[in-house]
């Protein structure tokens, strides 16, 4: 009895590292496998994470290479995935170009919103249009800005003293098996949701594409974990910084181990390859584990009942069966091998 939850903790979490999910705690197994509803960060969790920079838009009369050469240098200091596509972007424009000079002054991320800092005595700020509604103006096409927004593009603004003089047109892809674990989740029975940061536009195409009905937008990171409480979700994806409160706060957090080294440290289930699959893998494995326990415990149990009294001399006495204290070791034995034995199941899932 002893053996029956240990070892099958022990067998499953063995597999599990061998498909490159590590299980923080034993009790994860068990709240993942009674997960009914899943929450999802979008940005390198559903999505490549690397976006794909489609155009880019500058103010008339406005020299389009300082501003390009400002945002490369801003964004090297960000750790967000979008980021490093930009200062790619721009460096394929620039040709590398002292991407890397220039002093830069107050640098700050504002969580969700986008990041900011000073630069030649230039105050820059490069985000959503959230991010950027105290600017005095827009110096970009509004028609242009419509355009994009009608083909479901991201869109990252550049604010310079105030005024916003360029545009980043931006599409994120969806991971490749994006789709196919969602629909895979539905036919575990569970529902999937979507929390992001980003704007509806993207937000929209993306849920849409992947066939998610229920998803949030605009969300702020302190606000992420209020929202997974709010719809009940009993797990939460994701991998990035602005993923660590709603991690933490979770029932189960199962961040991916190609995100960032908070977002890994917050959550109770870390999965160390990009591969969405894993997240329905762990969910089947968890739920194989509290089978093998079920099994266990009820083997134990049962042979208990029955050979206890036995070995006690219950029957002996009126002429029945008897065991000796050696039969009576040698079938405890038995029961411990049976109880491993059942558990080592878990090996070939």
């Amino acid at each position: 009895m002893g053996l029956a939850t240990p070892t099958a903790i022990l067998a499953g979490t063995g597999r599990a590292a061998q498909l490159g999910i590590f299980i923080r705690r034993g009790s994860a197994l068990q709240a993942l496998s009674e997960v009914k509803k899943i929450a999802f960060d979008k940005t390198g969790t559903l999505t490549k994470g690397h976006a794909e920079i489609t155009s880019f838009l500058c103010g008339s009369s406005i020299n389009s290479k300082s501003i390009l050469l400002w945002a490369a240098q801003l964004e090297s200091q960000s750790e967000h995935p979008i980021a490093k596509s930009l200062v790619g972007y721009i460096e394929s424009i620039l040709g590398n170009e002292n991407i890397a000079a220039g002093e830069i002054k107050d640098f700050k991320v504002i969580a969700g919103h986008g990041i900011s800092g000073t630069i030649e005595n230039k105050r820059i700020r490069i985000g959503s249009e959230y991010f950027l509604e105290s600017s005095e103006k827009f110096l970009v096409s509004a028609d242009e800005i419509k355009k994009l927004q009608k083909m479901g593009m991201g869109i990252t603004y550049v604010e310079v003293d105030g005024q916003v003089l360029a545009l980043f047109g931006l599409s994120d892809p969806a991971k490749k098996n994006a789709k196919e674990v969602i629909e895979g989740l539905k036919e575990l029975g569970i529902d999937s949701a979507m929390i992001t940061g980003d704007g509806p536009v993207p937000a929209e195409r993306i849920a849409k594409e992947l066939g998610i009905g229920e998803w949030y937008a605009q969300i702020m990171p302190q606000e992420k974990a209020k929202k997974v409480n709010e719809i009940a979700a009993q797990a939460f994806v994701g991998d990035g910084i602005n993923d660590a409160p709603a991690l933490a706060s979770a029932k189960v957090g199962i961040a991916l181990g190609t995100g960032t080294d908070i977002a890994v440290e917050a959550g109770d289930i870390i999965i160390m390859s990009k591969d969405l699959q894993a997240v329905t893998q762990s969910i089947l494995l968890a739920r194989q584990v509290m089978r093998i326990i079920k099994q266990n415990l009820f083997w134990a149990f049962a042979y208990n009942i029955v050979l206890i009294p036995i070995a006690a001399g219950a029957w002996e006495a009126n002429g029945g069966l008897g065991l000796s204290p050696v039969m009576a070791g040698a079938a405890m034995g038995l029961s411990s091998l049976f109880v491993m034995g059942n558990s080592l199941r878990l090996k070939p899932f």
